[in-house]
């Protein structure tokens, strides 16, 4: 999760193109391909918070800027993108974001959750985010910001490898050895930062350490300058169901503050498990 001043800048990303071809001599695409195609667009789409243009977005999707012309009017009339004419750039638009909000309506513990980020926000000063496993990846439901001027940039919605971020050790702490080296496998270990983890044993290590005290820390691992640290939210089966963490720079959250923190967010996960009818699992009591 990175930082910046309260205006919410989000550097643009290079235009790298797709590995996949086009493949479309035939004007006339095949309905699961256009849909594919379609789906592909507005991906892209939600990697910018700036927009592309037209050409950017043939580029980035590998596909003939007639296609994705096309395809683009349909999407625009259904409003799932939308069209800046004063910059000349595509964007995501409203039904995207009504279609994808069903997500957080159907983890109903989100609305729940909401006192207990603000208890943790305002008790650590810091900003508060409520996360859970998708796919293998961790990704952020929703946060409430911290009141300090420096603010976090990662969008709700973003992603990021379990291995590199605190929400995602402290779940991974729950897993068994075999569990972990099977995402390791999968997935990988990336290096976002000098400071990620990318051994097994290193990461193996720390999860010994994260289920011992019932916080993770996420050194500037995902993003250099920004620390987070973590504790897992469980389910009626004593299950991880979410992890909530509390980020901010390294200035403010130093070293010699990470054991307070670290029992503030414990002890406002083990509250929200209780809240949610959720069970503390008797390793995680004993912390």
């Amino acid at each position: 999760m990175q930082v910046a001043m309260k205006r919410n800048v989000i550097r643009r990303r290079p235009v790298e193109p797709k590995s996949r071809a086009d493949n479309d001599s035939d004007p006339r695409d095949g309905g699961v391909q256009s849909v594919d195609r379609a789906l592909a667009i507005i991906e892209t789409l939600a990697e910018d918070d700036e927009g592309y243009r037209l050409s950017d977005l043939a580029v980035r999707t590998g596909l003939s800027t007639s296609t994705v012309h096309r395809l683009l009017a349909t999407l625009e009339k259904r409003r799932f993108v939308q069209f800046d004419r004063y910059e000349s750039k595509w964007h995501v638009g409203a039904q995207s974001f009504a279609v994808g909000a069903t997500f957080a309506r159907r983890r109903n513990f989100v609305a729940q959750a909401m006192p207990y980020l603000r208890k943790l926000r305002d008790l650590t000063r810091e900003t508060a985010n409520l996360a859970v496993v998708d796919d293998e990846s961790i990704i952020v439901l929703t946060r409430i910001e911290s009141r300090e001027i420096m603010r976090s940039l990662t969008k709700v919605g973003g992603r990021v490898a379990m291995v590199a971020s605190g929400v995602g050790k402290a779940v991974l702490a729950t897993y068994s050895d075999q569990d972990v080296n099977a995402i390791i496998r999968r997935q990988g270990m990336p290096r976002l930062t000098e400071k990620s983890i990318v051994r097994p044993g290193e990461l193996f290590k720390e999860l010994q350490t994260i289920r011992r005290q019932g916080y993770a820390v996420d050194d500037e691992e995902a993003r250099m300058g920004l620390r987070c640290v973590a504790a897992v939210v469980y389910n009626d089966c004593g299950e991880p169901l979410a992890a909530i963490s509390a980020s901010g720079t390294t200035s403010r959250v130093t070293n010699d503050r990470l054991p307070a923190l670290g029992a503030i967010v414990r002890e406002v996960a083990a509250e929200l498990t209780l809240a949610l009818g959720g069970v503390m699992p008797v390793t995680a009591q004993g912390s």
